[in-house]
């Protein structure tokens, strides 16, 4: 399996899981381990992008995430890694140009997950014990056991 297949398969409307911690995506019930999964950490043509520039494309995901519409089904989640508007707050343009809440999801986790498996998003000490937080946008937290899960 190739990270493009699961990009279709979730814009098809598969369920997905992504695990940080465990660097595990599950869609449709089947589990994938990070390393089993074909270019997962290649970014092609960005492969030599530098960290900074890395988190800018991590933030524009994210942005698109926030301002995603949401449906049924995303509401129904009980789990979000990251805060995304609530449909009263988001403007006209965001709804009539929309994107599906649940594929934007997808895409901000995968992105992140793949930063962090290929070593383009590490932890700062500066970030702070537990949690980096955005100066661009304060809703935008990393937390540090999604970047280094702790031991057991």
């Amino acid at each position: 399996m190739d990270i493009q297949e699961l990009y279709d398969k979730v814009s098809h409307g598969a369920t997905f899981y992504v695990n940080f911690k465990e660097r595990t995506i599950r869609v449709n019930k089947k589990l994938y381990h990070t390393d089993d999964i074909e270019d997962f950490t290649d970014f092609g043509a960005f492969s030599d992008m530098p960290e900074e520039d890395f988190m800018d494309v991590l933030y524009s995901a994210y942005e698109t995430y926030k301002h995603s519409v949401p449906s049924e089904r995303s509401d129904s989640h009980h789990k979000s890694y990251f805060k995304a508007l609530p449909y009263e707050e988001l403007t006209d343009d965001c709804i009539l140009y929309h994107t599906d809440r649940e594929f934007a999801r997808f895409i901000l986790e995968v992105v992140f997950l793949r930063g962090v498996c290929s070593g383009k998003l590490k932890w700062h000490d500066e970030w702070g014990s537990w949690f980096w937080q955005s100066a661009r946008d304060k809703d935008f937290v990393i937390l540090r056991d999604w970047v280094q899960p702790k031991k057991d």
